[in-house]
């Protein structure tokens, strides 16, 4: 599956709706799916499915799909479910052409060779014993008269599109037969429902960064009491959070022993819609895991 840039399907994040009062300030993200399909394509082609992953799309409305995750979904439909043509063609370049820009090629898809429109996706240019060489990818956009010529004059400025012939491209690679063909679409996304509490989250020793960042007061004959450690990881959220209240250790396992007076929560350090970046303070460099209790 081949999306161009112009395709525009980038997933976009959606604001909570600012009527849903709840007494708890978290949402449990829960996936929903959507599928449109063809089935005049599926008869003719079978079944192609693509999944679309919309997963970071969270929405509150659980009565409908949101509206933008349709059109997505109704897109790569319309644009693939008769088949769109690729050809990947090695050939002596034209330096005219850019990505987007238009070319025509002879399709070997279908016999007899038909010459077809494509836009560009992609250019790999290089110097060789053979001269100048350019690996080009494209996309169908349009079927072209075949033996189409350019009637501008030799040696002007031309805007017609680049033609890959056979006198221009390298043996045995103009060009290669490919199709996609989509007729069913799944994308996958998130509902957030008002959720009754917090999480908890179990750290592992080895996600965390510790050093030593204080020691207490020494006693007379000059060794310390204790050495206090700064313990830094990065907690994923299961959950959406308008705010968070509280943020505090539950337990911390060291082995044979298991308290909850080792560790104390210092500061959040950065935050995103689904990590929080945290510190803690640590009477111990050596544990097994931590248990953090967020609401």
């Amino acid at each position: 599956m081949v999306v161009s840039q112009e395709d525009s399907l980038s997933a976009l994040p959606v604001r909570l709706d600012e009527d849903i009062q709840t007494e708890s300030p978290s949402y449990k993200k829960v996936k929903a799916y959507f599928s449109v399909c063809d089935e005049d394509s599926i008869r003719s082609y079978g079944l192609s499915e693509y999944k679309y992953d919309a997963a970071i799309y969270a929405t509150t409305n659980t009565t409908r799909v949101p509206p933008i995750l349709e059109a997505i979904a109704n897109r790569i439909l319309a644009k693939y479910k008769n088949g769109v043509d690729f050809v990947d063609t090695e050939w002596k370049g034209d330096i005219r052409l850019g990505l987007s820009d238009e070319f025509v090629a002879h399709s070997l898809h279908e016999e007899p060779a038909r010459a077809k429109e494509y836009e560009c996706l992609s250019n790999e240019l290089s110097l060789d014993s053979g001269g100048f060489r350019q690996v080009t990818k494209g996309r169908c956009k349009s079927r072209t008269p075949v033996g189409v010529q350019c009637n501008c004059q030799a040696g002007t400025q031309c805007n017609c599109p680049v033609k890959i012939t056979p006198d221009n491209a390298f043996s045995y690679n103009i060009p290669v037969k490919s199709r996609t063909i989509v007729n069913k679409v799944n994308v996958e996304y998130y509902v957030l429902v008002p959720d009754g509490g917090g999480e908890t989250v179990t750290v592992n020793y080895k996600d965390c960064e510790v050093t030593e960042f204080s020691i207490s007061n020494p006693r007379p004959n000059g060794t310390p009491l204790n050495h206090t450690h700064s313990v830094v990881t990065t907690i994923q959220l299961e959950k959406v959070y308008e705010k968070i209240d509280n943020i505090y250790i539950n337990r911390i396992n060291m082995g044979e022993i298991v308290g909850i007076d080792e560790a104390r929560f210092a500061k959040v350090i950065s935050a995103t819609a689904s990590s929080l970046k945290i510190s803690l303070s640590s009477r111990t460099r050596s544990f097994k895991e931590i248990e953090i209790l967020i609401n």
